[in-house]
């Protein structure tokens, strides 16, 4: 049936039934599918330079003999295509988008916009927002919990401060925090209500869940490790801390440790909340900082690295990890 957008119009054309695709439109005021035309054309023979509208019989003649010489509908075409996905909305059917190049073979690309989901899991109430993760979508939507209007969101695919890898629960410490387990980042990631980034916790395993006790202490529940992790709120928390480092008059500290198979250099702000964690070592021990901002670490399994920290005022910044040089002055166990 054809859908109506007012009472005297459609949005669907009348030979074929389906919504408009590059409607044109006939001197006698009606709208076809150009593929539709062209058939109709075709029936009454390639020589004829008119054509019979198939709705009125109108007799028209064609530009230049040709169907492509008529007149583009673009309100038709327009209102046809909001008219589609909306009913693809409404029957959750994947929507194309029309800058992606997707093989036919393949799924179509689906657009989900502000305030639409792939799989929600955790839900969390902070006064009048609801935020809702999504595992699919590596995001944290939230919303009024009143009116259920979108406001915002933070998060991307990724390993990186603010970065998501299957969010899943959620919790918040009663102090303006949210916490959201980061599932398989192996750890739960600290924000403040409006999704800025505070801090990493790093877990021994997926983190599934979080929770806040009434004395501050966090509980994560590590789906692969079938425990509980539970984290003091004031100190750092690590897994078999190796060295430590007092780097500089801020009272910035470096902590190596090694977690579950893989090794971490951690920066802790003066006021003992991680602000970097920095992966990709083997077996860090000793660390230094120089008056330029580099970071030194002798890796156990390796040699002496710089990992090149570059330090906008003369805080720790974004970690580029270029390689610098190697002394042979540390010798390799």
């Amino acid at each position: 049936m054809a859908e109506n957008t007012s009472p005297a119009i459609t949005m669907t054309c009348e030979v074929c039934s389906e919504y408009y695709t590059d409607p044109l439109m006939l001197p006698c005021l009606h709208s076809f599918c150009k593929k539709c035309l062209i058939k109709a054309k075709e029936k009454q023979g390639s020589a004829d330079t008119s054509l019979k509208c198939p709705t009125c019989d109108t007799s028209v003649n064609l530009p230049d003999g040709k169907i492509e010489g008529l007149t583009q509908n673009l309100w038709f075409e327009h209102k046809s295509k909001e008219a589609s996905i909306k009913k693809k909305i409404v029957s959750n059917e994947a929507i194309s988008c029309d800058k992606c190049s997707v093989d036919d073979s393949s799924d179509a690309a689906v657009v989900y916009g502000n305030g639409q989901f792939d799989r929600p899991w955790g839900l969390l109430l902070v006064g009048d927002r609801l935020y809702v993760s999504d595992y699919n979508l590596d995001r944290v939507q939230y919303f009024s919990a009143t009116t259920g209007q979108y406001i915002g969101q933070f998060g991307s695919k990724g390993n990186g401060n603010g970065q998501f890898s299957n969010p899943e629960g959620m919790s918040t410490d009663g102090k303006g925090n949210i916490l959201v387990a980061d599932y398989n980042n192996s750890r739960v990631q600290v924000f403040k209500e409006d999704g800025t980034f505070v801090q990493v916790i790093q877990c021994d395993g997926n983190a599934s869940d979080v929770a806040v006790d009434n004395e501050g202490k966090i509980h994560v529940t590590i789906h692969n490790q079938h425990h509980v992790q539970v984290f003091s709120p004031d100190a750092g928390n690590f897994k078999c801390p190796d060295g430590i480092a007092i780097i500089d008059d801020e009272g910035y500290i470096f902590v190596s440790a090694y977690n579950g198979g893989t090794s971490y250099l951690h920066v802790l702000s003066p006021d003992r909340k991680q602000v970097k964690l920095i992966s990709g070592l083997s077996c860090p021990k000793g660390g230094a900082l120089d008056k330029d901002g580099y970071i030194y670490v002798a890796e156990y399994g390796n040699k002496l690295r710089s990992l090149g920290e570059s330090v906008p005022d003369n805080k720790l910044g974004l970690l580029s990890l270029p390689f610098l040089f190697e002394f042979k002055l540390v010798v390799s166990k």
